[in-house]
């Protein structure tokens, strides 16, 4: 008898939590959550690793050809039949430095939701300078066109002014597996190289070549 009122109190409190992140969850987000179709959470801000990838779990996002490894956050893309090493088991992907592992800058996460009918990752967040105006961003690797990674940003401005976004990449270290050659743009950065070492002696190393939005 003496735990009741305590249990009931713990009850009515998870309760209250439970019903105010529910009234977050933007009402599109939630009719697909209620589909089943996407799961969400309130943030993905954990610390990256040693390893450069997310302390927490973190979606990869791919297509069966192209991968965003342990997440959009991650520094590492790889590609299918992309090696470099000699043959071994387990065979050594040739790691390729990502481009759209991007963050807002003075910005604060409101909520991430993972798309599994179509593949895609969002993110959205306010914009700390322009109040009432927060943006969206939206990760999905193409489905038909395998060799396609994209990454949208939609931002909405509940202000008179014009807004400023300052974003940020985490390509991580230079790769050592691709001997890349850059040229960049305005608008593009080109990168082609080919992997440093083949799997036999018999063959001829890769050609790796992407195109990348500034």
């Amino acid at each position: 008898k003496g735990f009741a009122p305590l249990l009931g109190l713990i009850l009515s409190i998870a309760g209250l939590c439970a019903a105010e992140k529910a009234s977050r969850i933007p009402a599109e987000w939630k009719r697909q959550i209620d589909k089943f179709d996407a799961f969400y959470s309130e943030n993905d801000d954990g610390e990256m690793n040693s390893e450069g990838y997310p302390g927490i779990y973190m979606p990869l996002m791919g297509n069966g050809y192209f991968s965003h490894s342990k997440g959009v956050r991650s520094d590492t893309y790889f590609i299918a039949g992309v090696y470099n090493n000699e043959t071994t088991s387990p065979s050594i992907r040739a790691r390729i430095p990502a481009t759209f592992a991007v963050q807002v800058e003075n910005s604060e996460t409101t909520g991430t939701l993972l798309d599994i009918r179509n593949g895609t990752y969002y993110r959205r967040g306010n914009l700390v300078s322009y109040p009432g105006s927060w943006y969206e961003l939206r990760w999905y690797a193409h489905m038909q066109r395998r060799n396609i990674y994209v990454m949208e940003l939609q931002v909405f401005n509940a202000g008179k002014q014009a807004v400023q976004l300052k974003l940020t990449n985490n390509p991580g270290a230079p790769t050592d597996a691709i001997n890349f050659h850059k040229k960049s743009s305005q608008f593009f950065l080109t990168q082609c190289g080919n992997t440093t070492i083949p799997e036999t002696p018999e063959i001829s190393t890769t050609r790796v070549c992407m195109v990348s939005s500034n």
